[in-house]
C-alpha cells in the first residue's frame, strides 16, 4: 500500500514540475512577442509619415478650343466620325457647285442610294458649260470659232468608302454635246468609263466633299449631226479636277 502511495506522489510531483515548466515557457514567449511588437511600433514611428492624399494626376492636354485630347487606339473610332454617321443613312442628295474638266466647267446633282454604310449606287446629272469644240492640236491649220457650246452628262456609278472619308467612284458616263458655230453644227453622244477619287465628310444630316481627281476612258461615239467640214470629231477621254459638292442625307 505504501509502495502505491509513493508511486502516486512521484507521478503528482512530475506533473506539477511539467506544469511549472510549461507556464514558464509560455510566459517567456509572451514577453518576446511584446518586445517584438514594441520594436515594430517604434520602427514605424521612426519612419516619415506618408501623406494620405493621392498624387495629382497628369495634366490633361487640351486643344486650342479647350477640348480634352484623348488617345484612340487603332481598333477604336470616334462616335461622331463620318464612318459612324453613315451607318443609319439611306438616301443622299448632293449639289456639285464647281469643277474643272477637259470638256468644260462642271455643275450638277447627285442622287445616291446606300446599299451598305460604305457603298452607294449613285445617279449623276451634270451640265458642262463651255465645252470645247474640235481641236486638232497646234499643227492643225483648221480653225473652228465657237459661238455656242453646251454639253450635259448622265452617270451611273458605285461609290465605295475605303476609310473614314476616302472613296473611289467607278461607273459609266454618257455625254450629249451640242456645238454651234459659224462653221456649222455638231450634235453627238459619247460613252465613257469613269473613275475618280475623293473625300467626303458626313454629319448627321449634312455632308460635304470633293472629287479631287477624275479620269474617263473613251468607249464609243455616235454622231447625230455634223455639218462642219474638216477632220472628224476627236475621240478622247476626260480629266476632272476639284469638283466640290455639298448636300444632305437621310
Amino acid at each position: 500500500m505504501k509502495a502505491v502511495q509513493s508511486t502516486l506522489i512521484i507521478i503528482a510531483a512530475s506533473l506539477l514540475q511539467l506544469v511549472v515548466v510549461t507556464n514558464g515557457v509560455a510566459a517567456a514567449s509572451t514577453k518576446n512577442n511584446i518586445d517584438i511588437t514594441s520594436d515594430v511600433d517604434e520602427h514605424e514611428q521612426s519612419l516619415p509619415k506618408q501623406s494620405t492624399k493621392s498624387k495629382p494626376s497628369q495634366k490633361t492636354r487640351r486643344s486650342y478650343s479647350g477640348k480634352k485630347i484623348v488617345t484612340i487606339d487603332e481598333d477604336s473610332i470616334s462616335a461622331d466620325s463620318s464612318e459612324v454617321m453613315r451607318e443609319d443613312q439611306k438616301v443622299m442628295v448632293t449639289r456639285t457647285l464647281f469643277g474643272i474638266g477637259k470638256k468644260g466647267f462642271i455643275n450638277g446633282f447627285d442622287l445616291g442610294l446606300f446599299l451598305k454604310p460604305d457603298l452607294l449606287l449613285v445617279a449623276k446629272v451634270e451640265n458642262v458649260a463651255g465645252a470645247p469644240l474640235y481641236s486638232d492640236g497646234p499643227s492643225s491649220s483648221y480653225s473652228f470659232n465657237t459661238s455656242k457650246s453646251e454639253a450635259s452628262a448622265i452617270s451611273i456609278y458605285a461609290k465605295k468608302f475605303w476609310t473614314n472619308s476616302f472613296y473611289t467612284n467607278l461607273g459609266l458616263t454618257q455625254y450629249d454635246f451640242n456645238e454651234n458655230s459659224d462653221a456649222g453644227i455638231r450634235q453627238y453622244k459619247e460613252h465613257h468609263l469613269s473613275l475618280s477619287i475623293g473625300n467626303q465628310w458626313q454629319w448627321k444630316y449634312f455632308t460635304i466633299g470633293c472629287d479631287w481627281y477624275g479620269r474617263s476612258i473613251f468607249l464609243r461615239q455616235k454622231v447625230k449631226i455634223n455639218t462642219v467640214p474638216g477632220p472628224p470629231i476627236e475621240k478622247t477621254g476626260d480629266v476632272r479636277l476639284l469638283a466640290f459638292y455639298l448636300g444632305f442625307s437621310l
